[in-house]
C-alpha cells in the first residue's frame, strides 16, 4: 500500500477517534460493495456492533468516505452471502493498511481508503479519543442561535445576547477560547445540536419535557415569565391570552418554540397562529398587520420594545406560570454538561455573570432563586 494511502487511512481513523459523533454513518456490510444505508446521527455511541429493525447488523462508517468505499471485512474478500462474524469484524488498522491499491482500484473503491469504524474505535483507547471539552478546546466552539435579542443574536460577527455571553464566560473557565456563531431560525437550533452542526444551544431555551428528551441542559440561567404584544393603545383591549382565545384575532408566535404548543392548550388554534422565524419578525410582522396581537417572554418583550422601531408597541405581561430558560447540549456531550454546570455555579457565585445581566436589562425578579435551580429537577417538573 503506497505511503500516501496509509497516510489518509491513518488520518481517516485519527478523526473517528477524536470527532466519532457528528461524522457517523451506518452501513450493511453484509451487502456486496457494502452499499451505505443513509446517515444517521448517532449522538450515543453504540456497541461494536448494533442490530438493525431488519436485523442486519450495522457497523459504524466514518462519514467523509462513506458514500466512497466500503470495508473489506476479511482478509481474503467477502462475499454477499458469507455472514457477519467475530472473526470477519476483527479488522485492525495494520489490515486495513494491507489492502493493495490494485485490489481496491480493481473493486471499484477508487484511491479513497476505507476503514472499518467500529474495531478501529475500539483500538483508539482512553487516550485516543477525545472528550467534547478537549475537542472544544482544540477546535472552538460552536454557538447555535437565532436573532432573538436580549437572549440571543450575532453583530460584528460574534455571538451575543445573554445565553451566548453566559456561555462563553463558562467556556473561558473551562480552557475553550473560540467561538463561532451559527444563525439559524428557531426551530433548526435543536435539529442542528443533535446533527453535530453546533455545539451549544444558546438561543435561551425553555426546559420542557420534549426537549428534556432530546438534548441536555445547564442549569437555568434566568426564568422566563409571559408576555403578549399589542400594537399601540391596544385596540382590541387585550388584557390576558385567554382574551385572545375568545377572540378571533391572530396571534403572532415564533416556529419551533413552545409557543405553538401552549397556544393551543390556551383554545387558540393553529389556524389563528401566525409562524415568524423569531421573535423582531414577529414584532415587524404585527406593525405590518399580518398579526393583531405577538407573545414571546417578559425579557425579550421588554427589551425589543425598549428599541426604537418598537417603541410605540405596547406590552401586556401576563400572570402565568414561569420557564427555566437554560442551554442546550448534544445527548452524548455529559462531559461538557458537568463542567459546565459546575462552572455556571461558580459564576452565578461570584457575580462574574453580573455584568451580562445588567447589559441586557434583565429584571432581578427572572434571576430571584435562579442559582438554586438544577437541570434535573426542572426536567422532572417540566410539561
Amino acid at each position: 500500500m503506497e505511503e500516501p494511502l496509509v497516510a489518509e487511512v491513518e488520518d481517516v481513523h485519527r478523526r473517528l477517534c477524536e470527532e466519532p459523533t457528528g461524522i457517523l454513518g451506518r452501513v450493511d456490510h453484509r451487502r456486496a460493495g457494502h452499499v451505505h444505508r443513509g446517515v444517521e446521527e448517532h449522538r450515543d455511541l453504540p456497541a461494536v456492533l448494533q442490530p438493525g429493525e431488519d436485523g442486519v447488523e450495522y457497523g459504524m462508517l466514518v462519514r467523509p468516505i462513506a458514500n466512497l468505499v466500503g470495508i473489506w471485512w476479511s482478509r481474503s474478500g467477502s462475499r454477499k452471502d458469507e455472514p457477519v462474524t467475530e472473526e470477519r469484524d476483527n479488522v485492525t488498522l495494520e489490515q486495513v493498511k494491507r489492502v493493495t491499491r490494485r485490489r481496491l482500484l480493481r473493486t471499484g473503491l477508487g484511491a479513497a481508503a476505507a476503514v472499518a469504524a467500529s474495531p478501529l474505535l475500539a483500538a483508539c483507547g482512553s487516550s485516543g479519543r477525545r472528550t467534547t471539552i478537549e475537542r472544544l478546546r482544540s477546535n472552538g466552539a460552536k454557538l447555535g442561535l437565532s436573532a432573538g435579542p436580549p437572549s440571543a443574536s450575532v453583530e460584528g460577527g460574534k455571538a451575543i445576547g445573554i445565553f451566548p455571553e453566559v456561555a462563553e464566560v463558562v467556556l473561558r473557565r473551562l480552557g475553550v477560547d473560540k467561538f463561532t456563531p451559527v444563525l439559524t431560525s428557531f426551530d433548526g437550533i435543536i435539529p442542528g445540536l443533535q446533527a453535530g452542526r453546533v455545539d451549544l444551544a444558546v438561543p435561551g431555551l425553555y426546559i420542557t419535557a420534549e426537549r428534556c428528551k432530546a438534548i441536555l441542559f445547564s442549569h437555568p440561567v434566568v426564568m422566563y415569565a409571559d408576555a403578549l404584544v399589542v400594537a399601540h393603545g391596544n385596540p382590541h383591549n387585550i388584557k390576558t391570552i385567554r382574551d385572545v382565545a375568545e377572540s378571533d384575532l391572530k396571534m403572532g408566535t415564533i416556529q419551533g418554540s413552545v409557543g405553538p404548543k401552549l397556544l393551543r392548550q390556551e383554545g387558540i388554534p393553529t389556524s389563528r397562529q401566525v409562524l415568524f422565524p423569531d421573535f423582531p419578525s414577529a414584532l415587524d410582522g404585527l406593525k405590518a398587520g399580518r398579526a393583531d396581537v405577538a407573545g414571546s417572554d417578559l425579557i425579550s418583550v421588554g427589551y425589543m420594545l425598549g428599541l426604537g422601531p418598537y417603541k410605540n408597541l405596547t406590552l401586556i405581561p401576563l400572570h402565568t406560570g414561569k420557564f427555566s430558560g437554560a442551554i442546550g447540549f448534544a445527548k452524548n456531550a455529559t462531559d461538557l454538561q458537568t463542567a459546565f454546570n459546575e462552572e455556571l455555579r461558580k459564576a452565578q457565585a461570584d457575580g462574574a455573570l453580573a455584568p451580562i445581566y445588567k447589559k441586557w436589562k434583565v429584571p432581578k425578579e427572572a434571576l430571584a432563586g435562579v442559582e438554586k435551580l438544577t437541570w434535573e429537577e426542572q426536567c422532572r417538573v417540566a410539561k
